[in-house]
């Protein structure tokens, strides 16, 4: 009977451990806040991993992810966004410009930074 209860449980626990590991798809869009015009070639991240993906020329994704992960959105001219998934299955997000500018001037001893403007 012990032998028969122990096995039992073996296998439930087996049976469970596929769901908790299956991905499941998340799509959205990405625009501009200022003008909300898409974003083509925004990588889309699941943080602390390699899985990722790009936008299309539209501005639309779709990406499979484990359970409940932090997607990072980021864009050349953009500030990074970091979003938790939690139950959704559309993400749609805004990316704001972000400018950074730094200008340098070479002395003979080293690189001296003389202008740096974030916005």
């Amino acid at each position: 009977m012990k032998k028969t209860l122990t096995g039992s449980f073996f296998l439930l626990v087996l049976s469970y451990l596929p769901l908790q590991a299956q991905d499941h798809t998340v799509t959205g869009h990405v625009t501009a806040s200022k003008d909300g015009s898409a974003l083509p070639g925004v990588t889309i991240t699941v943080k602390k991993s390699q899985n990722g993906t790009t936008t299309d020329a539209q501005g639309n994704y779709r990406l499979a992810v484990p359970g409940n992960p932090t997607l990072v959105f980021s864009a050349i001219g953009f500030a990074s966004q970091e979003i938790v998934l939690g139950s959704r299955a559309v993400v749609n997000v805004e990316l704001i410009a972000s400018v950074k500018v730094s200008t340098h001037i070479y002395s003979q001893d080293n690189w001296l930074e003389s202008l740096r403007i974030i916005n």
